[in-house]
């Protein structure tokens, strides 16, 4: 009785926490350049999420985001960063983690990149996914071109970049850093039918220390489907399926599979 409540409790705060970022976020399918206040810079790279606390890029170098405090000041203006608006919504981020690794047999957090290919059990990976529709890419993608003063033709470009079947964001979750590495995941791809249409491998990426956990981002853009598709993600490392997902038209993806890797904010 007492893990069904938990189980509510962790529920009740991951739609919380998704409410949240719902309210802060945008989806956006145009390319540009990007440079930090470092140096370092992302040509032609797509802004595929805003947040408070700054802006999530697809680039040639895989998922990677960009904190506000290190981006030039135009850029922090251009996307309405808001300082106090950013340290709530990291509040509200590590309030979840913290609920949830409550609930989590503690181990350091600072395991040695030595054990990444070691099992630490059930709980040493988790995933979680967020899925923009392909009218919700659209939509953003007019908006930014209008707010861009495209012409039709730049417009027409932008719209022909948006997946057919929508996209979705990958958060990858590990207590070890190695099975936070979306570069570990491979997505299978069904159709209707139950028929494998398409396999991919994740993306390479540097994942980022966020309290107890791991995290790291991936981003894979879905084929069209008529009424329904069913996207399987495994893990290398753990050598399991840490989530299935039922997509149907015009309704948000069903999990359906491998509750046991809930991630750690849900």
């Amino acid at each position: 009785m007492n893990d069904q409540r938990g189980r509510i409790r962790r529920v009740t705060y991951w739609k919380t926490a998704l409410a949240i970022l719902a309210a802060f976020s945008a989806s956006l399918a145009l390319a540009d350049d990007f440079k930090t206040i470092n140096g370092k810079e992302y040509k032609n790279a797509t802004v595929t999420r805003v947040e408070p606390d700054g802006i999530v890029l697809r680039s040639k170098l895989g998922i990677s985001k960009l904190y506000f405090n290190e981006l030039p000041k135009e850029v922090q203006e251009h996307f309405h960063y808001d300082p106090a608006n950013a340290a709530q919504f990291n509040a509200a981020l590590q309030a979840e983690l913290n609920r949830s690794n409550d609930a989590v047999p503690k181990t350091p957090a600072t395991t040695p990149a030595s054990n990444a290919g070691q099992s630490n059990g059930s709980d040493s990976v988790r995933v979680g996914l967020k899925y923009y529709s392909p009218n919700q890419l659209t939509a953003d993608a007019r908006k930014a071109a209008h707010e861009k003063a495209f012409s039709p033709e730049e417009e027409k470009q932008a719209l022909a970049k948006v997946p057919a079947g929508g996209t979705c964001v990958v958060q990858l979750y590990g207590v070890v850093l190695g099975y936070a590495n979306p570069e570990r995941l491979s997505y299978v791809i069904f159709n209707s039918a139950g028929e494998v249409i398409d396999r991919r491998n994740g993306k390479s990426n540097v994942p980022d220390k966020y309290g107890y956990w791991w995290t790291g981002f991936d981003q894979i853009d879905l084929p069209a489907f008529e009424e329904s598709m069913r996207l399987r993600i495994y893990h290398d490392i753990q050598a399991q399926t840490i989530g299935e997902y039922v997509f149907r038209r015009n309704q948000p993806p069903e999990r359906i599979c491998c509750d046991q890797f809930l991630p750690p904010n849900e």
